[in-house]
């Protein structure tokens, strides 16, 4: 019997052909496959490295005009308090030019009748439990708060007094609301009492300013609590 080399075998020849597939597939994959995945990793890589880029740009020129909008609007508001500011009284009327519709005298209702979202968007109106008073804030750029004290001894709760606060103005350095008040109703009457003054005004009103941000506005005749009686 003649003896067959190894190598002849079928199972030898198969494993050789296996062999053979698995090193032409091992060189296919690191020639040809595997560069070309790697190159398109690289590709997408830098392809989100650019989108990325890209939108912090972007997000960065977003972030620069909203900075940019949020300095004019700014400005847009001084610009808005210092001209209402500048002209608060119109003919000598006591009570500031805009927010002039509600006067003393008038019922409690007309309040928030007139301050509503479509006259006023940014006001809000706070009606206190027992309707002794209303406040009614950011109706006006000049004065922050108006406050509607209510004589709830009238069952039609009339206003019986104003008062006008929370003026603002960008330069605070001197009396501005005094120097407006002067311009429109002249010197203040004499009071020997330091810094309270009082002035009669049209609509059977009196002016009376303790502070350097508000006054109030009363039914001639009559006088804050604290005011003091002239002798």
């Amino acid at each position: 019997m003649t003896q067959q080399n190894w190598k002849d075998h079928p199972v030898s020849i198969a494993a050789l052909a296996i062999a053979g597939t698995i090193a032409v597939g091992v060189l296919l994959y690191k020639e040809v496959i595997l560069p070309t995945h790697t190159l398109s990793l690289s590709n997408e890589i830098y392809t989100l490295s650019k989108e990325r880029d890209e939108l912090k740009k972007e997000k960065l020129a977003q972030n620069n005009l909203l900075a940019s909008l949020k300095n004019e609007n700014q400005a847009l508001s001084k610009q808005l308090i210092n001209m209402e500011a500048s002209n608060i009284f119109i003919t000598e009327n006591p009570y500031p030019a805009g927010i002039d519709q509600v006067r003393i005298g008038d019922k409690l209702t007309k309040i928030t009748e007139i301050y509503n979202k479509n006259n006023f968007p940014e006001a809000s109106v706070e009606i206190e439990d027992d309707k002794r008073y209303v406040t009614v804030r950011n109706a006006n750029s000049a004065f922050r708060y108006i406050t509607y004290f209510i004589n709830e001894k009238k069952p039609e709760l009339t206003i019986s007094h104003i008062s006008f606060s929370g003026f603002s103005m960008e330069n605070e350095s001197s009396d501005i609301l005094q120097e407006r008040i002067i311009s429109a109703f002249g010197r203040p009457d004499t009071n020997p009492h330091g810094n309270l003054y009082t002035w009669e005004s049209a609509f059977n009103t009196t002016i009376f300013k303790l502070h350097k941000d508000s006054y109030i506005l009363m039914e001639r005749g009559y006088a804050p609590g604290y005011w003091p009686e002239e002798s």
